[in-house]
């Protein structure tokens, strides 16, 4: 046991566990980092930037969308670890991984927006999915967040 009543077991669980899950938001924001880029390139074919600007903007996007991945990376592993100590892991999971879902949806939508039809086709059933999941992952922070709070509401009346 350690200074918080937590025994190794409980510790290692709670570290495997986040560091997995951390994994999975890493992975869906690795495919949001592209997909930004994705959208960053077509925004500067279509609009009005000269050709000369494409390169440092290209390299400098990278660099950007990769640290605020790092970052979003590390603060969910640590997010999740927290989580699991006061036994909130499947809502911290649920928000920041619904948030990184929405991003890509938006991100789809603005492919969408700015090119042709027949350029998006396949980006329909891409924009379905990550919507529908976001959404879910949503909800389901909300309603655990919710619940959460009424065992907490009850315990205080009950006291």
């Amino acid at each position: 046991m350690d200074g918080f009543g937590k025994s190794k077991k409980q510790i290692i669980i709670g570290s495997v566990a986040s560091h997995l899950l951390a994994g999975v938001t890493g992975f869906a924001g690795l495919l949001a980092w592209f997909k930004l880029r994705t959208v960053q390139s077509v925004l500067v074919v279509v609009g009005d930037v000269t050709p000369w600007a494409w390169r440092f903007i290209d390299m400098s996007s990278f660099m950007i969308f990769g640290l605020i991945w790092l970052i979003v990376v590390l603060y969910s592993q640590h997010y999740y670890q927290k989580g699991y100590e006061k036994g909130r892991l499947t809502r911290n999971f649920s928000l920041i991984t619904g948030i990184v879902f929405a991003v890509l949806a938006l991100s789809t939508t603005s492919i969408m927006i700015a090119l042709p039809v027949e350029q998006t086709r396949g980006n329909a059933l891409s924009l379905a999915f990550e919507a529908a999941l976001a959404v879910v992952l949503l909800a389901a922070h909300i309603w655990l967040r919710r619940k959460d709070n009424k065992k907490a509401a009850e315990k205080q009346t009950g006291e």
